[in-house]
């Protein structure tokens, strides 16, 4: 899969594997399921069975604030790593980083928003399980 001007970045599954990569390392475990949308200025990542069973014992008995609390501390720690990472792979600046997870669902999301650029219009995608 080739980016077309003005992405920079050769294949969004590229982008998908490092931060997934480094999601592991700090949560246990990585998420079973990833999926990874480019456009010209985003970079949205989102996992799918990526809590771990003590999060999803927390979530049961009413916990969730707690689960997502623990996340955010957790996320802070890899920010950066992520980042760099994401900076890398595009070629671009990341001027803000935002995550979070919706624990009734098992649904995480990283979100990168570029340097802007004008926006070409195009979007690919990156599914893996």
């Amino acid at each position: 899969m080739q980016w077309h001007q003005p992405c920079y970045c050769r294949d969004p599954s590229e982008a998908q594997r490092d931060v997934k990569r480094g999601v592991a390392p700090n949560f246990g475990r990585g998420p079973t399921k990833a999926r990874t949308t480019l456009n010209t200025n985003v970079v949205l990542v989102v996992f799918g069975e990526t809590m771990t069973r003590a999060e999803e014992s927390l979530a049961a008995a009413g916990e969730s604030e707690a689960v997502r609390s623990m996340r955010r501390t957790l996320e802070r720690q890899m920010r950066q790593e992520a980042v760099e990472a994401v900076e890398k792979i595009v070629g671009r600046k990341v001027i803000a980083y935002l995550s979070d997870i919706d624990t009734d669902a098992d649904v995480a999301a990283l979100v990168f928003t570029l340097e802007p650029r004008p926006e070409s219009g195009r979007a690919e995608v990156a599914d893996s399980s």
